[in-house]
């Protein structure tokens, strides 16, 4: 089953870079994207990377942003013993992007800043995480 997502979209809400086990830091964000009809689609998005400073420095609301990862969903119990669910996308890459002088309404173009990672951030989660440290 092929489970890979990419989401062009506008960051909506400043986010909240939290420390996590092993020194790594995790950020959940909002993405919107504007459909053609006027609507706007959401999505929920979580990453976790060794360079926290770069989440905090760079992601900001109203920021244009090109995420790739997969879906996931968590589950837990409440304090009342009720079942909850949360469905996200669980970022693997992340490139930030910049408005083009002509943009056409009909397209999502993307311009990716021209500094390459010297490592991704899907390379730098799997060198970094334990499943034992994941609390779902």
């Amino acid at each position: 089953m092929l489970n890979n997502v990419f989401v062009n979209g506008v960051i909506k809400f400043d986010p909240k870079v939290v420390e996590i086990s092993g020194g790594l830091k995790k950020c959940d964000i909002l993405i919107a994207q504007k459909q053609q009809n006027g609507y706007e689609e959401q999505y929920n998005a979580t990453i976790i990377s060794k360079n926290g400073h770069l989440l905090e420095e760079n992601l900001r609301k109203g920021r244009n942003i090109l995420i790739s990862g997969q879906y996931k969903t968590s589950s837990w119990k409440d304090d009342s013993g009720k079942w909850c669910s949360k469905t996200f996308i669980s970022v693997s890459q992340l490139w930030f992007a910049t408005e083009l002088p002509f943009r056409d309404e009909n397209a999502n173009v993307v311009v990716h800043q021209k500094e390459e990672p010297t490592k991704t951030l899907d390379e730098e989660i799997d060198d970094a995480i334990n499943d034992d440290d994941l609390p779902f």
